[in-house]
């Protein structure tokens, strides 16, 4: 019986998802409305996502950086 992939992963469209969670500094400045320098300084801050680096290129977890974002929002609507 010859392989089949249908048989082991479901239609071929579907046996491989990209990841797209990957984004680049400038993406996470466009996500974020502030510059590529502001995002710099933010990465050396414990609490921000940090970059990482895939064939030779720094990228962010969007994911990691939404979650920063949405925590960032709550912390400021908490009372003190």
């Amino acid at each position: 019986m010859p392989y089949s992939n249908e048989e082991n992963f479901g239609p071929r469209s579907r046996a491989i998802e990209p990841i797209l969670d990957d984004i680049t500094k400038q993406q996470v400045a466009i996500l974020l409305h502030c510059s590529e320098s502001t995002v710099a300084r933010l990465s050396k801050r414990a609490d921000f996502p940090r970059p990482y680096k895939i064939g030779g290129r720094v990228y962010y977890s969007e994911k990691e950086v939404r979650a920063w974002h949405a925590d960032q929002k709550a912390k400021r609507l908490m009372p003190s």
